[in-house]
């Protein structure tokens, strides 16, 4: 009995199994005219890309202001603040002594316009023959202003007796740098601020040392001489045109054992040529020991041989008359060859102070210094 109930259970679970599997899988109704619709599975829509988002503008930078070229202030002989370029690239001057003053301090590539003493002076040609080849632009005062607007340089350095020149300096913007070297202390100024303006501090601080040793060892020998001799300078004009007492060649005079016979003379207003002509009265009056002649100009000692005038004058009468050497680099000027010249003179008037040895080795040491040649005395003729 039992045995039965079982198996018709199993029918009856088969049979609802059946019944239900049919109903699953019999086919949708038709709608109305008896045509089933298919519907076709359409295909996902692509994907659009995404569009990019347009650059944002530009934004302008902001205008770089240019920095304001560096400068410095020099001060110069007359007391004034110049303003120059941090770096001093070009330089005129009409000033034959600054020329070689600026050579000797290693600034010959500087120099782009000179005065016409510097094409004088042979030595330049050797040994910084660049120079020789600048334009010229006058002498002293007398400045071609028209030459010096198209060079347009960084500095020009004048003579403070030229000062006349700086307005005209000033209204072409060209800085205007005033030296005054016409005794040893302001030479030694003078060389300090040309130095200090060419960026050749150290150069020029060597040269100074050692004119200044040189200087002191003169001094201090001459400075006892008893029987102190007299003399006079005579300029490039006249034989009776002589240096006062505010020329450097007075102190070289002095400096070397000797007393400037001329010292007391009034010097010239308002002019460079400060030689004095005194007429050959007063050369007589003065009866001087010594005669030295400017380097430059065409005077020479025979001048003063063949003048009968002054024939009882002592330096005459004992053959002492003397022309500065030289030619090729005038040493009686205000530049540090005037060291040399002291020398020289104190050799001359002095002879057992000063000998011709030590003179030959300080002349060849000395331009070693200045422009790294070795010259003497077949050069300078001395």
């Amino acid at each position: 009995m039992r045995r039965s109930l079982a198996i018709l259970l199993v029918f009856t679970l088969l049979l609802a199994g059946c019944a239900g599997a049919q109903q699953s899988t019999a086919p949708a109704a038709a709608p109305e005219g008896g045509q089933v619709e298919i519907q076709e599975e359409q295909p996902a829509p692509e994907e659009q890309p995404e569009e990019e988002a347009p650059p944002a503008p530009e934004e302008e930078p902001e205008p770089v202001e240019e920095p304001e070229p560096a400068e410095r202030i020099v001060i110069d002989q007359m007391g004034r603040e110049v303003v120059l370029p941090e770096t001093v690239t070009s330089i005129t001057t009409s000033h034959g002594a600054v020329t070689n003053m600026l050579v000797a301090m290693g600034g010959a590539p500087l120099i782009v316009g000179t005065g016409p003493k510097a094409s004088g002076r042979t030595i330049l040609h050797e040994v910084a023959p660049s120079v020789m080849d600048t334009p010229q632009i006058g002498q002293q005062s007398d400045i071609n202003l028209e030459e010096l607007a198209s060079i347009q340089p960084d500095l020009f350095i004048l003579n403070a007796r030229n000062r006349d020149i700086l307005p005209e300096l000033e209204l072409l913007g060209i800085p205007g740098v005033a030296i005054d070297p016409e005794n040893f202390e302001t030479l030694i100024d003078s060389m300090r601020i040309i130095g200090a303006a060419i960026g050749k501090e150290d150069h020029a601080e060597e040269i100074i040392s050692t004119f200044e040793s040189m200087m002191a060892s003169i001094r201090e020998r001459t400075s006892e001489v008893e029987n102190v001799p007299s003399a006079i300078v005579i300029g490039r004009q006249n034989i009776t045109d002589v240096a006062v007492g505010n020329m450097i060649q007075s102190e070289i005079v002095e400096a070397a054992g000797g007393r400037n016979a001329a010292a007391d003379v009034e010097p010239l207003e308002n002019t460079f040529l400060t030689y004095v002509d005194v007429g050959l009265e007063q050369i007589l009056e003065w009866n001087p020991d010594f005669i030295f002649i400017h380097a430059f100009g065409p005077i020479q000692p025979d001048d003063f041989f063949e003048e009968p005038r002054l024939e009882g004058v002592n330096a005459i009468v004992n053959g002492n008359v003397f022309k500065f050497p030289s030619d090729a680099d005038a040493w009686d000027m205000p530049a540090p060859m005037s060291v040399l010249a002291t020398m020289w003179v104190a050799h001359i008037m002095h002879p057992d102070l000063i000998t011709a040895e030590e003179l030959d080795e300080a002349v060849e040491d000395f331009y070693y210094l200045l422009y790294g040649v070795r010259l003497g005395r077949e050069y300078f003729l001395y």
